[in-house]
């Protein structure tokens, strides 16, 4: 009945605005290429400004800024004029040049594919691998700055993923939808905190955030810089370009292009001049000697052009279907895609929907997704009609579609059909959503230093934290015994505590360490060595020694073991010289006698004050004194009087010639 009253109404059909599926494949070219031959160029020119009776012995331009030969791409370079090639450079050099401008060219034809490498198998987020060989490309260098807020978004953005090839082109995907393109950028580099700070700037920008969110979540991630196609209304063409790459364990260096949203390769239009942990790099150095003049280094061109290309298939097959295919004409819908990796190993992939003038979509136009090799999985739009008019029936085609994947539909629209509420198209879409999994790993790891402290008094031990697992952990309880502290992490994050402990007795003793956040409880036994501390007491037969005459006086003692297991042991009578120094080993037997015979030439007539001074050392290391005073009295002659200053005096003038002759 419905179709016989509107077959005389009449039919409009609206027409797709597509954005990058519309692209000739002109304009699209790189992407759905390959492989392609590109011939480069990269020149320079030195300005000369010369004075009078100036000269100019020579001139070197070192120039590292060139396509380089890897297993994606291979160069046959020629320059002019003729230079030599060092491990990172093309050198070029003028000997007493007479110009008023020195250039160079570098010429070279490239061919170049796909820079893919194939991730088969699913690598664990976050790494827990050794990356020793690594740290460069996960500390803070030059404007790649890692702080806890990009170190906080980035566990966010990641939160929940196991999987790094997953969790790297989330942070790819998150750069390239949040930082706007700015071409007024184009001749600095700004660090990552400011670009985080002000979402904003071109190619080196957005390659510098992603760089430093990787590595402060364990990632090791480095600069690329090259030249690329675009076809970007604001940088049309061949230019020099940025990305990065990204460490996989096992498989080696990924690309991934935040600014063309390309995550896991880049395409056939990128030829790879350098790698480096930092942005700010220097392209070419120069070097000259010469006598009144002034030399200026000129800025480098780069110049592309495509030579021919390959075309490849597509690895995302995409099927759209519709909630319903008759709505009423005030009503929401929604478009459901199918997506389906046929292909052996992990893609990521922009898929968006078309724009229309009979629809307002309601979701991101654009939405992102990584499928594992064979999988299926699903994304929704709600859309919404709108301005559309009684008595007309309207067929609308819609497309989803990413690369050159593409799949339309057709919603019709009428009157007298049934108009879906948001609240169901909600309900759809989420019931769509909630296919997604996500595998959320709470995990932290600790490691405690094994201090040796002692028994009966305060001490501490020291421990690091470190969250290992895929999702932040925010307000976690950290207890050792009693002791509790409350700290939050981002992925990857290490975190150091010390906690008080008070021992009792000495021994081999164990606390429990406990990690506790909701569904988080981690518990770890802690062991630490308390010992007594060794305490030693030294005992003299007499504190006043009367020494007889022409005879060295001996001083007795004992040295008694009071606690503990004093270590070495070393004896010593101060003032120094008057007695030798006695060093004993580890296991002396207690009571140690003692009977030292004084030097009676070092000592004065008269009252001698005396100190015998005992240090020892314990488990920890540590050295301990233990003193006792005494006197001795003696009488000396007019001879050994004069003996003893007449020494005096020979130590000290040998002790002047001695400074004078340093």
């Amino acid at each position: 009945m419905r179709k016989a009253q509107t077959a005389a109404a009449l039919t409009l059909f609206f027409a797709l605005i597509l954005c990058q599926a519309a692209l000739s494949q002109e304009d699209n070219w790189a992407e759905l290429s390959s492989t392609a031959k590109i011939n480069i160029s990269v020149s320079a020119a030195i300005m000369i400004d010369r004075g009078s009776n100036s000269q100019i012995s020579y001139v070197t331009a070192n120039l590292s800024l060139f396509p380089k030969n890897d297993e994606f791409q291979s160069a046959t370079i020629s320059t002019y004029p003729n230079s030599s090639r060092s491990q990172c450079c093309f050198v070029f050099r003028w000997d007493s040049p007479n110009e008023k401008s020195l250039s160079y060219i570098i010429n070279a034809d490239v061919t170049t594919k796909r820079r893919e490498n194939p991730v088969n198998s699913r690598v664990l987020f976050p790494i827990l691998n050794n990356l020793s060989d690594y740290i460069q490309y996960l500390n803070s260098s030059g404007k790649i700055i890692v702080d806890d807020d990009i170190a906080k978004k980035a566990s966010e953005i990641t939160n929940g993923s196991d999987n790094l090839f997953e969790a790297v082109s989330r942070l790819n995907f998150w750069v390239n939808n949040n930082v706007k393109y700015d071409i007024s950028y184009g001749n600095v580099v700004e660090d990552s905190v400011w670009v985080f700070e002000n979402r904003r700037g071109t190619c080196d920008e957005f390659a510098t955030l992603f760089i430093a969110m990787c590595r402060s979540i364990g990632i090791p991630a480095r600069y690329v810089s090259g030249m690329a196609y675009s076809s970007l209304p604001e940088i049309s063409g061949f230019g020099n370009h940025a990305w990065a790459e990204a460490y996989f364990p096992g498989y080696g260096w990924l690309s991934f292009d935040q600014t063309y949203g390309q995550a896991g390769y880049v395409d056939a239009s990128h030829i790879k001049f350098m790698d480096s942990a930092e942005s700010d790099i220097v392209p070419a150095s120069y070097l000259w000697k010469s006598f009144n003049a002034e030399l200026s280094p000129g800025k480098i061109e780069t110049n592309a052009t495509l030579i021919e290309n390959a075309k490849r298939a597509e690895e995302l097959m995409i099927n759209a279907s519709l909630f319903d295919n008759e709505i009423g004409l005030s009503s929401y819908d929604v478009v459901e895609a199918q997506l389906y990796n046929p292909t052996d190993h992990y893609i990521a992939r922009r898929v968006s929907i078309s724009r229309s003038d009979a629809l307002t979509i309601i979701d991101e136009p654009t939405k992102d997704i990584v499928l594992a090799p064979y999988e299926t999985a699903k994304l929704s739009w709600i859309v919404k009609t709108k301005e559309l008019e009684r008595g007309s029936i309207y067929s609308i085609p819609v497309s989803i579609y990413s690369e050159s994947s593409l799949s339309t539909v057709v919603i019709r629209a009428d009157e007298l059909s049934k108009s879906i509420s948001y609240e169901e198209a909600v309900a759809e879409a989420e019931q769509i959503a909630s296919e997604k999994r996500q595998h959320y790993l709470a995990q932290i790891s600790a490691e405690c230093k094994s201090a040796v402290i002692y028994a009966g008094e305060n001490a501490s031990i020291s421990c690091t934290l470190r969250n290992v697992g895929n999702t932040p952990i925010s307000g976690a309880s950290v207890c050792l015994g009693t002791a509790c502290r409350s700290a939050s992490f981002s992925i990857m994050q290490s975190l150091p505590f010390s906690f008080p402990v008070y021992p009792e007795k000495s021994g081999n003793l164990t606390t429990v360490l406990t990690i506790e956040n909701g569904g988080l409880f981690v518990s770890k036994k802690i062991s630490y060595l308390a010992i007594e501390r060794p305490k030693i007491s030294i005992v003299l037969n007499q504190s006043y020694i009367i020494s007889e005459q022409k005879k060295n006086p001996t001083v007795d003692f004992a040295v008694i073991r009071n606690a503990g297991e004093p270590g070495q042991i070393m004896i010593r009578i101060i003032p120094d010289g008057v007695s030798d120094n006695v060093s004993l080993n580890s296991g002396v037997k207690f009571p140690l006698l003692v009977s030292a015979e004084l030097n009676r030439k070092l000592l004065i007539s008269g009252e001698n004050n005396l100190t015998i001074e005992i240090s020892f050392s314990d488990q920890t290391g540590s050295t301990q004194l233990e003193s006792a005073k005494f006197q001795v009295y003696l009488r000396k002659s007019i001879a050994e009087i004069a003996e003893f200053y007449l020494n005096r005096i020979g130590a000290s003038i040998r002790s002047l010639f001695l400074g004078l002759a340093g």
